[in-house]
């Protein structure tokens, strides 16, 4: 399936890239400069990568070759614009796969925790920082990659980084000591860097107006699918063979992505604009979304957010296996059945209802999803702790079931504020620095909190619904983020 997702992309990639002086469809269209680009109703030699369009004078029939990504990014020459016709629908299951096995990595270093630990005799707390190193190498090299994709083919800077997340799930297989495993999940930051900063933004231009949100959906459902998907693969392989063969089939898995990434690099563009052209410097920049109180303050709740679902993810088939009596692999498939289920419902919901708002609010959407996932983070809140505290089998499950359902509803809507809240050429830094900020004070840092919490009280019940309710943090920063954002949209009018 995944082979044919990629095949399908290349095909999509060579046959379905119209270019045309001016060119204007319902879909997106990437545009950007080409030198000695002939004139309209010019006849030129055919050639088979070239693609003949009717013009609107009857008789008219021009013939424009590609453009390449080096020529757009370089935007020399003056001339014509060329425009470029894709369809969304091949891009958005390219990155929605490749996200998927970043997270499926993930949920794999949770699923299989307990016997990392056996194997290489840690504690808890150090096996609550394995499930975070990963964010060393992201906070280097995420902001470099967003901007660097305004220099560079962005498909070859996902190229790197993907092949940088093969080495690290190699080091991960063959490592023989706590360090180097360590080390390994350190490298692997680099790939979900060079992917997370630069594939939103793409998505947001390709998506059509009314469509955003359910791309959106589509692309961040890996979140939650991918993770779950992480616990059961690693439950099942620890079972049949050993988490260390599970790396190298990921390993395996990934290759086909990124060779396509430098195979691609040449044929499509992130678009370039003016104001991509007269950009600010990288710290202004940063230091602009700083300033923008709207984005702090959305980013400091979904920071929030965070923290819980990383200790979710970290602890919670631990939870199940310690509190309930049941194999870890029987725990590792019951807690992912019911995250890949509502994951993919819970974000669907999301995309659906980023959507509507989209189409109600117009240019006020931001505030509307702003309230809307801190009304759905409150509502999941009593269901999760609940969950928690209940001795019950049952009542847990039923309270996880709600509570994710409603947590994972909030993916899309968030996700877009952070594109929709800053200047368009903002867009690739603005998801660089914000995921920085949601991982470093969320998942990074909760694993290894929640670890170091249950081990000195020795209670999971007190400590798993002690992280539930830090998410009243979430509710109240996401509910004056949406304040502010309402006076920032009747400041403007």
């Amino acid at each position: 399936g995944i082979l044919t997702t990629v095949l399908l992309a290349d095909v999509m990639v060579a046959e379905g890239l119209v270019a045309r002086e001016d060119m204007r469809y319902g879909r997106h269209i990437l545009s950007a400069p080409l030198k000695n680009m002939p004139q309209a109703g010019a006849r030129v030699p055919t050639r088979s990568c070239w693609r003949k369009e009717e013009d609107a004078v009857e008789g008219a029939v021009e013939f424009v070759p590609p453009l390449s990504s080096k020529e757009a990014l370089r935007g020399g020459g003056g001339g014509a614009t060329v425009s470029f016709e894709m369809g969304p629908t091949m891009l958005v299951a390219t990155f929605t796969m490749c996200n998927l096995l970043n997270y499926i990595d993930r949920g794999l270093v949770s699923g299989v925790l307990p016997r990392i630990g056996e194997d290489f005799d840690v504690s808890k707390t150090s096996l609550g920082l394995l499930t975070g190193s990963f964010m060393g190498g992201y906070c280097l090299l995420s902001p470099v990659f967003a901007l660097c994709s305004t220099m560079f083919p962005p498909f070859t800077l996902i190229g790197v980084g993907l092949v940088v997340w093969q080495i690290s799930a190699v080091m991960s297989a063959y490592s023989r000591s706590f360090r180097v495993l360590l080390l390994a999940r350190l490298l692997s930051g680099i790939g979900e860097a060079s992917f997370q900063a630069i594939a939103p933004p793409f998505l947001d231009d390709v998506a059509g107006e009314n469509s955003k949100g359910v791309l959106l959906a589509v692309f961040y459902c890996a979140i939650p699918v991918g993770t779950a998907l992480g616990y059961i693969y690693g439950g099942y392989m620890e079972k049949f063979s050993s988490w260390r063969t599970a790396f190298l089939l990921l390993a395996a898995l990934m290759t086909p992505f990124s060779l396509s990434s430098f195979f691609v690099s040449n044929k499509i563009t992130e678009k370039v604009s003016e104001e991509k052209a007269t950009k600010k410097s990288s710290l202004k920049t940063i230091s602009g979304l700083f300033r923008n109180s709207v984005w702090l303050t959305a980013a400091l709740g979904y920071a929030a957010w965070t923290f819980t679902i990383g200790a979710f993810g970290v602890w919670g088939p631990t939870f199940i296996h310690k509190e309930f009596n049941l194999p870890m692999e029987l725990a590792d498939l019951q807690f992912g059945a019911i995250t890949v289920c509502m994951g993919l419902l819970g974000t669907a919901i999301g995309g659906v209802l980023l959507d509507t708002l989209t189409r109600r609010m117009g240019s006020d959407v931001a505030t509307a999803s702003l309230l809307l996932v801190g009304g759905l983070t409150a509502l999941s809140i009593p269901f999760l702790v609940g969950a928690f505290l209940l001795s019950s089998r049952s009542l847990f499950y039923m309270g996880m079931i709600f509570g994710e359902l409603l947590l994972f509803a909030t993916t899309s809507p968030v996700n877009g504020v952070f594109l929709w809240c800053v200047p368009p050429a903002d867009r690739s830094i603005s998801m660089a620095v914000a995921n920085i900020m949601i991982h470093v004070l969320g998942d990074v840092i909760s694993p290894v909190a929640a670890g170091a919490a249950w081990q000195y009280t020795g209670s999971g019940k007190l400590t798993m619904a002690a992280v539930s309710g830090w998410l009243t943090w979430a509710v109240l920063f996401w509910l004056y983020s949406a304040f502010l954002s309402s006076n920032r949209t009747k400041s403007v009018r």
